[in-house]
Formats: structure tokens, sequence, C-alpha cells
């Protein structure tokens, strides 16, 4: 997988929500799903997926950066982004290591995100 940024991860988790089923992303959600994708990459492919520093907070780890893009959300729904737009810059087997991780965490809460942290 080619480097990104964690706001790329983010907007591609993002797109998978569906707010009309009550399949919604939190900030807190957002960044443990970002946490989740990093330490796989690490693991799998021994790289990165983003350079950003993940940081030990209250409630888990956090990316300052995009704690910064999502706080105004406090801890409502952040509106989904379109897919289109979220899957450009990644290829093939980018999407196929993010789909897998939305696949596996995606169905948990954000608290239940937080406590498997």
């Amino acid at each position: 997988m080619s480097m990104t940024t964690t706001r790329h991860v983010a907007d591609y988790f993002l797109a998978k929500a569906r707010p009309e089923v009550g399949d919604v992303i939190t900030h807190l959600k957002l960044q443990k799903l970002c946490y989740y994708a990093q330490g796989f990459h690490l693991a799998l492919f021994g790289t990165p997926l983003f350079n950003d520093k993940i940081e030990a907070w209250d409630h888990g780890p956090v990316v300052s950066d995009l704690y910064q893009d999502f706080k105004s959300y406090n801890a409502n729904p952040i509106p989904p982004v379109d897919p289109k737009v979220a899957a450009e810059g990644f290829n093939k087997e980018d999407m196929e290591f993010l789909d897998d991780i939305w696949l596996e965490y995606g169905q948990f809460s954000a608290w239940k995100l937080r406590t498997l942290s």
C-alpha cells in the first residue's frame, strides 16, 4: 500500500457510514478505526499506513490532527463522505485492506472499539 494520510483513511471509513439505517461513525469510532488500520498495516506489511503520530489519550489512541478536524462533532455522528471521492488515490489493494478493517471493526460501537484498544 502506498503511504497516505490519516484524513484520507478517515474519509474512506466515513464513506462506509449509512446513517439512514443507524450505521453512523462518531469521532471516537473514527479514531479507533484509523488506529486499527495503522496497527494491522504495520503488522501485515511492516510499514506504516500513514505518518501521523498516534498519541495515548484518556479514551485511547488518537491522531491529534484528525481530532482537530472532527472535534466540533463531539459525540455526534459525522456525515458520510462521497464514496467516489473517498476512494480517490487508493488502489485496489488499498481498498481491499481498508474494507477488511471495516468488515472486522466497523460493526462495533465507538465504546466497544475504545475498550478493545
